[in-house]
């Protein structure tokens, strides 16, 4: 598990995904705006078995509603590169060049409206 430093924030809104009673997915949005009116989603995560079923877009759109519905106007995110065509295809574009996340790993910088996907 990853800890965020915003993860016990009151404005934190934490989504699960379940099948069968069994947690599959999670999600993570710091809702309390940043600067400019954006919330930022921090992590989305789906167990191997059920990728690629439309989960992650599922939580996904739970944040993007929350943030929304909190009135913030856009959504970032701090995207692994290897998780970066996901959200691409959520509309999400990036903003900058790449960089290298305290891990090592490359991330992108990525941004959308704070709207419903579909």
């Amino acid at each position: 598990a990853v800890a965020h430093p915003a993860d016990h924030e009151p404005a934190t809104m934490h989504f699960g995904a379940y099948r069968n009673g069994a947690l599959v997915g999670v999600a993570t949005l710091v809702a309390s705006p940043l600067p400019g009116g954006a919330s930022e989603v921090t992590g989305v995560a789906v167990e191997y078995g059920h990728r690629g079923k439309g989960v992650g877009g599922l939580l996904l759109d739970a944040c993007l509603a929350a943030a929304a519905d909190g009135g913030a106007r856009s959504v970032a995110a701090a995207v692994p590169a290897t998780a970066h065509g996901f959200f691409d295809h959520a509309g999400f574009d990036r903003v900058g060049d790449p960089y290298e996340a305290p891990d090592g790993t490359p991330h992108y910088r990525m941004s959308r409206p704070a709207t419903v996907i579909g």
